[in-house]
């Protein structure tokens, strides 16, 4: 069965807010204001995307994405940033897209859409 679950973790409300309301009618949405409340849903759920924002409070994105990986190797983790100095994110294996902010609904939905044929044929 085809799993389109997706986890979009940041810490500014109004971008969770309107990630819902572009995605909820294509994927099943579930949304974090942290990454330790992101942690507790890919524990909770089966996730199989996750996409974060760089630049948080206590822990950083691609710190983030490490977290995800030690324990939720298959989960296909995309960045989001509108921030520069994010590009380090780029040259992690970790990483399978990266984005900037703010983002074209277009490409969100096409990298979602990849994420997930990624991990739903690992999962196969």
């Amino acid at each position: 069965m085809f799993n389109n679950a997706v986890l979009y973790v940041d810490d500014e409300g109004i971008n969770l807010d309107l990630f819902s309301i572009n995605f909820t009618q294509e994927f099943n949405v579930y949304t974090a204001e942290s990454p330790q409340k992101g942690l507790e849903i890919i524990k909770k759920q089966n996730i199989p995307v996750v996409i974060t924002d760089f630049k948080m409070p206590d822990i950083n994105g691609l710190e983030f994405v490490e977290m995800i990986k030690k324990d939720f190797p298959n989960v296909v983790c995309i960045m989001l940033s509108g921030f520069a100095e994010s590009r380090v994110a780029k040259d992690s294996t970790h990483v399978f897209e990266y984005i900037m902010k703010p983002y074209k609904k277009d490409e969100m939905r096409s990298a979602i859409k990849s994420a997930l044929s990624i991990f739903n044929s690992h999962t196969a």
